[in-house]
């Protein structure tokens, strides 16, 4: 039996604090590991992920980002054992 991997990023989060949209996080099943990079437009690295049930807040290091446009990267092993590497970008909005 093979289990394939199932991941659902979203686009576009609003954390402004309306319990709807707050937080940025990945959606998925038959993962075994999970490490996710968020970086702002000028490649500093601001938040890991490292569990696909954890999420990131739209801070960094206490304080509220700026809207805009991020990068994130994913490695993940699946239940198969296979390593994957995605990336993709991620708009914040307040």
């Amino acid at each position: 039996i093979f289990y394939d991997p199932v991941i659902w990023i979203p686009n576009t989060f609003t954390p402004d604090s309306d319990d709807f949209n707050n937080f940025f996080n990945a959606i998925g099943a038959n993962i075994r590991s999970f490490e996710m990079l968020i970086f702002d437009r000028w490649g500093e690295l601001i938040c890991t992920l490292n569990d696909i049930n954890e999420s990131w807040d739209g801070t960094f290091k206490g304080k509220p980002c700026q809207d805009g446009t991020y990068i994130w990267k994913l490695k993940y092993v699946d239940l198969n054992n296979d390593e994957k590497i995605m990336t993709g970008h991620i708009n914040l909005l307040r």
